[in-house]
């Protein structure tokens, strides 16, 4: 592939950055956050967001280092987003398996041939998706405590008080926004993570059960189990 047709797994810093460049970008989260400032946007990109830098658009960014983002590098946008003004957008679940595919898969090898298969993939399937949703900014907040600190636990109550909303409100716009409830999408959260601290570090199973809410590492391996059909012994 062409340095402008190129894709990449990718880790930022605290430390704000700001430049141009002169192709088009495309940002996934795959775990944590990114702060971002592009166009008409400014504020969180989360897993199950993409942002859009289209070329010649100066932006600014900062992560924590252990966030990892998919970055895709174009000379071409997807004709849906084309003509398109938003600058974020919500992936669908099937799209977002598919990034975490991807990554799966740049970790293990250097295929050129099985690359530009996936990347072509890639921009049809975002090419498919539809731009029309958006989360409301207090389910952001409450998301990004979540996502702050996936050991705790998260209250409902706390969570709408974050939202600025009572704890019925919040839960009927969270499932609104984000299309499944609070507690299954914490687990998915959870789990997200644990998964890349398996793969991408040594911290020992029972440690990355504690790390991502589970005092039982049984309970933990049962959930994981049914959220990836491995077990974490099997996914190391």
């Amino acid at each position: 592939m062409s340095y402008t047709n190129y894709f990449s797994i990718r880790s930022y810093t605290l430390q704000s950055r700001s430049h141009h460049h002169c192709y088009h970008q495309l940002v996934i989260p795959l775990q944590g956050s990114i702060e971002l400032t592009v166009g008409q946007f400014s504020g969180l990109a989360k897993v199950g967001d993409c942002v859009v830098i289209r070329a010649g658009q100066v932006h600014e960014f900062s992560a924590n280092q252990s966030a990892r983002f998919v970055v895709v590098d174009t000379d071409s946008l997807p004709a849906s987003l084309i003509d398109a003004t938003l600058q974020k957008f919500c992936i669908d679940p099937s799209l977002l398996s598919f990034v975490l595919y991807v990554e799966q898969q740049l970790n293990q090898t250097a295929n050129q041939q099985l690359e530009r298969a996936m990347f072509e993939l890639l921009l049809e399937l975002l090419n498919q998706q539809s731009f029309t949703k958006q989360i409301d900014r207090r389910i952001e907040a409450a998301i990004s405590a979540i996502e702050e600190n996936l050991s705790a636990n998260h209250p409902i109550e706390q969570l709408a008080s974050t939202a600025c909303l009572s704890a019925t409100q919040f839960k009927k716009l969270f499932k609104q926004h984000i299309g499944t409830t609070v507690a299954r999408h914490i687990t998915t959260l959870r789990m997200n993570k644990a998964r890349a601290l398996l793969i991408h570090t040594d911290t020992p199973i029972s440690i990355v059960a504690e790390q991502v809410g589970y005092l039982n590492s049984s309970a933990f391996s049962r959930q994981f189990k049914l959220s990836f059909g491995d077990s974490p012994s099997a996914m190391r």
